[in-house]
């Protein structure tokens, strides 16, 4: 197994893409659908009270925007191109 940073994996998954002509990804599609599922489930289990709504969509918001940063920014990961927005 190679042992390289993460940051020239990243850099050469980057060189990958745009060698191949291959569009690069954009991510909101999956960080709506997301933050919907956390915010639905909280919802179901917790309760639909006002107060209840406020604080599971500001967890819903944390949680995935927290889970989104580390793999883009921590790990590198790429995730797949969305079809709500695609602005390249």
């Amino acid at each position: 197994m190679l042992h390289m940073p993460p940051t020239e994996i990243s850099a050469k998954a980057a060189c990958w893409i745009r060698c191949r002509g291959l569009q690069p990804p954009s991510t909101p599609i999956s960080l709506i659908g997301g933050v919907a599922f956390v915010f639905t489930l909280m919802g179901v289990l917790g309760g639909w009270s006002l107060r209840h709504m406020v604080q599971h969509a500001a967890l819903a918001l944390i949680s995935v925007g927290g889970m989104w940063s580390v793999f883009t920014y921590g790990l590198g990961v790429i995730l797949p191109p969305g079809e709500i927005f695609s602005p390249f």
